[in-house]
């Protein structure tokens, strides 16, 4: 069983320019799993870089509204929304 709490996540900037605490790292975690969870923010008005990764993401927009890009095709996001 893996339990964590965002509270004892070390903050950090990720290389997409995200401030990220990461719950979930397949590359560092020791689970059979192939996908990253991670709590992430942005300042309003910026934009996380484009990135690609090995693994799979799920995005949950808590708070804010953006626009999403994946594999070119864009949509608006507001709170609620799984994307």
């Amino acid at each position: 069983m893996l339990i964590k709490s965002l509270g004892t996540l070390h903050e950090f900037v990720g290389g997409d320019h995200t401030e990220l605490r990461e719950f979930l790292n397949p590359d560092k975690d020791s689970v059979a799993l192939r996908y990253s969870l991670a709590h992430a923010k942005l300042p309003p008005q910026v934009w996380s870089s484009l990135h690609v990764l090995t693994s799979s993401e799920v995005y949950y927009i808590l708070r804010g509204a953006g626009r999403m890009e994946i594999n070119g095709e864009q949509r608006d996001v507001v709170p609620g929304d799984m994307i």
